[in-house]
């Protein structure tokens, strides 16, 4: 993943973001039976062409979801939303 200043994201080189189709950047949480986990996403979104409706979807940052510390979530949370112009 690459956050492009003022621009957008780029995940994996195949898939890229604009800013203008950023809503916002979360931490967000998957829960099975036995587990909980916490993994970065971009709310984007989709169509609405012109006249402001269409939907919005969750767009996780990263294919694996493994365990990651809360610490570094949180330092790349802030990270991408300093670099997208977003307020922390």
């Amino acid at each position: 993943m690459r956050v492009v200043p003022n621009l957008g994201v780029d995940i994996s080189g195949d898939r890229f973001y604009d800013i203008e189709k950023i809503e916002n950047v979360i931490i967000n949480e998957t829960v099975t039976t036995t587990d909980a986990f916490y993994y970065l996403a971009l709310i984007v979104k989709e169509g609405g062409g012109g006249g402001g409706g269409g939907e919005s979807r969750v767009v996780p940052l990263f294919r694996s979801v493994n365990p990651v510390p809360a610490q570094m979530l949180k330092k790349a949370f802030v990270g991408i939303r300093e670099k997208l112009g977003m307020k922390i």
